[in-house]
């Protein structure tokens, strides 16, 4: 079965042209950006819109935006949401996880309450 074409996506979830999404990736995509310094590590919480589609799974929402965690040894990660307010949500859920219970905690928790980690 072919898998189908990428979509493309403004911040408010409507499909754009390649065109379009050329221009949006030019642009600054940062939803979110937060420094934490935890214990002895400096950890960066980074949210961003996408512009492409990275759902996986036919028929599910475009995931569009994600959160990644920066800073942490051997690890990078990251959760994939719909919608700018999913986003911000999830963003402010990381980062309030880390802060009550630093990267493990957080990574025990498998994070916020996003679709699926990526």
């Amino acid at each position: 079965m072919k898998a189908p074409e990428p979509g493309y996506y403004n911040r408010r979830g409507e499909r754009i042209t390649a065109s379009e999404a050329t221009i949006l990736l030019g642009d600054d995509r940062i939803v979110e950006r937060t420094r934490l310094e935890l214990d002895d590590d400096v950890v960066t919480v980074s949210t961003v819109h996408l512009v492409f589609d990275h759902q996986l799974e036919r028929g599910g929402p475009p995931l569009i935006f994600e959160t990644m965690l920066f800073g942490i040894a051997g690890q990078e990660p990251r959760w994939r949401c719909s919608t700018e307010e999913e986003a911000r949500l999830g963003h402010g859920s990381v980062v309030e996880m880390l802060r009550s219970s630093g990267v493990t905690g957080l990574l025990a928790s498998r994070g916020p309450d996003y679709p699926e980690p990526a």
